[in-house]
């Protein structure tokens, strides 16, 4: 039905321009995926053990969501988005996290994400 697409893009439009300012008023070193991601993963690689006593492991998928769902926000696997990928690991969040834990920590801890 044409007026329920019209209605679905109306809402996704408006959906769209207002979570292009939930992060407007964050500092530029928290404001981006990229930023968080590698802030913590230089801190895991450093300091494994702090990393692992401030629980960070536990929290990263906290801390990490509202960046993916924002992202998220735009994917429209059903209609497909002029410009938005297609599947899921096309979109920028999954190659931003795609090697996050990867490299091992410097003190040569085994196992410092778990």
């Amino acid at each position: 039905d044409g007026g329920a697409r019209e209605a679905f893009d109306a809402t996704r439009h408006a959906l769209l321009e207002a979570a292009q300012t939930a992060l407007a008023d964050a500092a530029p070193k928290f404001a981006t995926l990229d930023a968080v991601a590698g802030f913590l993963e230089r801190w895991r690689v450093a300091w494994a053990p702090s990393f692992r006593d401030a629980y960070v492991p536990q929290s990263a998928p906290q801390l990490l969501a509202p960046f993916v769902r924002l992202e998220m926000l735009a994917w429209e696997p059903l209609w497909g988005s002029e410009g938005a990928p297609e599947a899921f690991d096309a979109m920028a969040w999954y190659a931003s996290l795609f090697e996050v834990g990867t490299a091992a920590p410097r003190d040569g801890t085994e196992g410092a994400t778990r």
